[in-house]
Parts: C-alpha cells; sequence; structure tokens
C-alpha cells in the first residue's frame, strides 16, 4: 500500500468490495507498507491498517531495519509480518556481525508470534544462513527474479502440477 491508498477514506470498503466481489480467501493476501508509513499520521494509518487485518487480510512491514520503526511499532499497528531488510542478512557465515543481529531480529520477531521474511537472499550461502536463522520466509534472486504475472501463473501452475504428482 502506498501512503496515498492508506490516507483513502475508502480503502478499506473498497478491499472489502473486492474480496467479496471475486470471492477472495482474505487471509491469502498480504499488504505491504513502508517503515515511513508508520511514521506519518501513525492513529490515522493504526485504524486503517486495523480495518484491513480485521477483513482478515495480512500486514507486512517492508524493509525493517534500516529506517526509523522501533519495536514499539511491531507492538501498535496490526502487524503479521516482518521483512528483514537485505542488507541485514549475512552474506555468509563468516558475516558474524550480520548473523548475530539477524538472529537476534529473528528471534524477537518469533517472540511476538510474527512472521519473519529475509529479502534480498541472492547466494546459496544466504541461503543456507537464513535456514539456521529460521526465517520464515525468503525472498531474492536466488529463489527467483521477479516475474510477470504471467510467468508466476506457470510457475504455480507447473509446481500444483509436480505437488500432485509427488502426492500419488
Amino acid at each position: 500500500l502506498s501512503a496515498v491508498q492508506l490516507e483513502d477514506n475508502h480503502i478499506v470498503p473498497f478491499i472489502s468490495s473486492v474480496i467479496s466481489k471475486y470471492k477472495i480467501d482474505p487471509q491469502c493476501l498480504e499488504f505491504e507498507i513502508t517503515e515511513t508509513m508508520l511514521l506519518d499520521h501513525s492513529d490515522h494509518n493504526i485504524q486503517k491498517l486495523q480495518g484491513i487485518s480485521n477483513l482478515g487480510c495480512s500486514i507486512a512491514l517492508d524493509d525493517f531495519g534500516t529506517g526509523f520503526a522501533s519495536i514499539s511499532h511491531l507492538q501498535r499497528f496490526p502487524i503479521d509480518v516482518v521483512k528483514i531488510d537485505r542488507s541485514l542478512i549475512p552474506v555468509d557465515e563468516h558475516d558474524e556481525k550480520n548473523f548475530f543481529l539477524s538472529s537476534g531480529l529473528t528471534s524477537m520477531i518469533r517472540s511476538l508470534s510474527l512472521e519473519s521474511v529475509a529479502e534480498g537472499v541472492e547466494s546459496e550461502a544466504q541461503y543456507e544462513c537464513c535456514k539456521k536463522l529460521n526465517v520464515d520466509r525468503l525472498q531474492g534472486f536466488n529463489l527467483s527474479p521477479p516475474l510477470t504475472h504471467q510467468q508466476a501463473g506457470r510457475l504455480i501452475h507447473q509446481l500444483t502440477s509436480q505437488s500432485m504428482m509427488t502426492q500419488r
């Protein structure tokens, strides 16, 4: 969600109408916000984000650890997912400073019953570090480059077909 979208007083009813019109399970929708959105008009933003959360959608905080978001924001805002910025993801097992920092972050995120996402995972070494850190989800070129919606649809179809074949 952009700051402009969050300022719109019709955003929650609009999302609700789209969910209803297209018969979407709201638990399948995740809206990303940036740290700066938490700082601007926080009471207004809390109300809108709470409305979206009340619909059953998830709220993800993007690029955590690079801006001004504080741990108190994780308590005050209806956030379900914390996306740890790529600059904090260890390059490899020798990147001790980032490994220990990420370890503390993921432990804190988990203790708040939130989900963690490592952004910018671009190598097998980073992938292995994230596994050791018990990060819930990974995002980055090591897994896949950005895809168009057609490419994503084909990939989902392919993975679903493979999953169904292995279940037989």
